[in-house]
């Protein structure tokens, strides 16, 4: 059975008026953000001198999706594994784990996150979330 041109504009404008009515009803009730997510490895460097992960995006999620599932949506756009996420403590990205000294540590603005971890912190709309590859010594200040 084959549809008719017809038909088949029918259904291609039912759906987009499906897909723009859920947009709109969803951006006019505030539940959509937009959040600045950056990974890189600060320490790594490969073969053409580049850090070996440097992906930076806005995500546009849910208002209340957490940090976590930011990054998650990253990665999986970018076709890199994570692992850790669910867990609440970040082990490997792209292959480069946590070892010894270094480690993926998660910052909000700028600002090293040591109360919030990335499954507890719902980014605000606008917020800057990253995790670099560092060197945590560097990062605890001497005594």
């Amino acid at each position: 059975m084959t549809m008719n041109n017809s038909v088949k504009r029918y259904l291609a404008l039912a759906l987009c008026a499906v897909i723009i009515a859920c947009t709109f009803a969803s951006c006019a009730s505030g539940s959509t953000k937009s959040v600045n997510v950056t990974i890189i490895d600060e320490i790594s460097v490969s073969e053409n001198g580049r850090n070996k992960i440097d992906l930076s995006a806005t995500v546009k999620v849910h208002e209340k999706t957490n940090a976590g599932e930011c990054f998650r949506n990253l990665c999986n756009t970018s076709g890199v594994l994570v692992e850790g996420i669910d867990k609440g403590f970040v082990q490997n990205i792209g292959g480069v784990k946590n070892s010894g000294n270094y480690a993926w540590m998660f910052f909000i603005n700028g600002e090293l996150s040591a109360d919030a971890g990335i499954s507890d912190y719902i980014p605000k709309d606008g917020d800057s979330i990253s995790f670099m590859y560092v060197d945590y010594t560097m990062l605890v200040p001497a005594e």
